[in-house]
């Protein structure tokens, strides 16, 4: 059976639509490579190996040199190195393909409120020094914005947070000053039950 760049597409999808597979891929993203023993320790899974298997047969991850038990060390695989598909208009209608992009949705939200809820424990039991917890973003704003108007301000947004990714990628690993930086963004409409 032929797998198309379409079966691929969906594939990473469900490969990517679980908590622990997420870790997996945010911790290699971080560390470039890591051994399944440090995988091990970063995510606490003991079904590892599992998620280790179908993360590589979605091509998001790949083994570097040889396998070994828990010395295999592990990468992500660049995007420019996945099978590539084009999103067309009848993937929208594809019931398989919707209920993936569903799955991958609820695993990446629930992904970004645990991240947040372990920084304001870690804060609360003094992990973090106070001018990391001064720095830290929490803001909430409740605009009134038309369709075209919240995609601009996406539009505007990505490209302020581009510049201090490059800003970060260009500084190299070897400034103990900083630390990995979570960022999210969120923007959608919600029925706050007032007559329109």
């Amino acid at each position: 059976m032929t797998t198309t760049p379409r079966d691929h597409l969906q594939l990473r999808f469900r490969a990517l639509s679980d908590p622990t597979r997420l870790q997996i891929v945010e911790a290699l993203r971080y560390r470039r490579q890591l051994t399944t023993a440090e995988l091990m320790k970063v995510t606490s899974s003991r079904s590892l190996a599992h998620h280790l298997r179908t993360l590589e047969e979605a091509e998001i991850i790949r083994v570097v040199g040889e396998r070994d038990r828990t010395r295999t060390v592990w990468e992500e695989v660049p995007i420019g190195h996945r099978p590539q598909a084009a999103w067309d208009e009848s993937m929208t209608t594809d019931p398989e393909m919707t209920a993936a992009i569903r799955a991958l949705e609820r695993a990446t939200t629930y992904h970004r409120i645990s991240r947040m809820r372990a920084f304001d424990d870690q804060v609360r039991d003094g992990e973090w020094r106070d001018e990391w917890a001064d720095a830290a973003i929490g803001r909430d704003y409740q605009l009134q914005l038309t369709a075209e108007e919240l995609q601009r301000l996406d539009t505007e947004l990505a490209e302020v947070l581009e510049r201090a990714k490059k800003a970060s990628q260009n500084r190299g690993s070897g400034d103990n000053e900083t630390q990995h930086i979570f960022v999210t963004l969120a923007g959608f409409p919600v029925d706050l039950g007032i007559p329109r």
